[in-house]
């Protein structure tokens, strides 16, 4: 672990079945503060496996469940459009993000996906301004779509 610097100090990992920051590491043990604030102490010799969150970019995922009966490609237009508008307005994305389109579809729903590439530890923030974002976009699209608006 120490000397391919699987994880450092200050990085997002999941490891030993916990998930967090790294705020230590010694020779025998890991300590790791969890996104509750617990603290974890793992000792090295039972980490096997280390999943390192905070190497390169991240990836923010959100999904959108709409009526089966909307109209797909003005909903994606709809929400493509508020996507280019968190683009303009938050540095921290890298790419995107872009609505790629119909996730899952059932007889109660159907579900657009929008992707976007961030800055890592960025993207749970990213995650919510594009929900607060696409919540707005279909709020108002509703409002243009009713009788007297």
């Amino acid at each position: 672990i120490l000397l391919e610097k699987q994880f450092d100090v200050g990085e997002y990992i999941t490891v030993a079945g916990f998930d967090g920051i790294v705020e230590q590491i010694g020779l025998r043990t890991t300590q790791l503060r969890s996104f509750d604030g617990t603290l974890h102490f793992i000792p090295n010799r039972s980490i096997l496996n280390v999943s390192n969150h905070s190497r390169g970019t991240m990836q923010a995922l959100v999904d959108i469940e709409l009526s089966p009966d909307e109209n797909v490609d003005q909903m994606i237009t709809t929400l493509q459009v508020a996507c280019d508008e968190v683009r303009e307005s938050m540095p921290q994305i890298i790419e995107g993000p872009q609505v790629v389109g119909v996730e899952s579809f059932g007889s109660s729903s159907l579900v657009l996906r929008i992707i976007a590439k961030t800055e890592t530890m960025e993207q749970w923030r990213v995650e919510r301004i594009l929900r607060k974002k696409m919540k707005e976009a279909l709020d108002l699209a509703k409002e243009q779509k009713e009788p007297g608006s």
